[in-house]
């Protein structure tokens, strides 16, 4: 089978804070808390998630090295805390240009 790699395109992300539903280009799409909220190349929007996100995209910027960073160590601060019965992240409100597009 023939091998293909993505080009390399900029796109706009944040996480969503609560579960919710957008319309995309295939229909309706449910997002759950703690998954990326993508703006594609063509302004299409669509969720994927985080360790999904993480293994597909980097961040060019320092806003954007801020929130996988800052994500990161707050997943790891809840699951410290966690004493097993509740094992779910609380993602923190977004900051900057990235809510503009909405």
């Amino acid at each position: 089978m023939p091998k293909f790699r993505k080009k390399p395109v900029f796109i706009h992300a944040y996480r969503i804070l609560v579960p919710n539903e957008i319309e995309t280009l295939e229909g309706k799409m449910k997002g759950e808390r703690g998954d990326w909220r993508i703006v594609g190349v063509k302004g299409e929007e669509y969720f994927c998630k985080d360790e999904i996100f993480r293994l597909t995209y980097e961040a060019v910027d320092e806003e954007g090295e801020r929130e996988l960073r800052e994500s990161l160590e707050e997943i790891e601060k809840r699951e410290e805390e966690c004493s097993g019965e509740d094992i779910f992240y609380k993602p923190r409100p977004t900051r900057g240009r990235v809510r503009d597009l909405l």
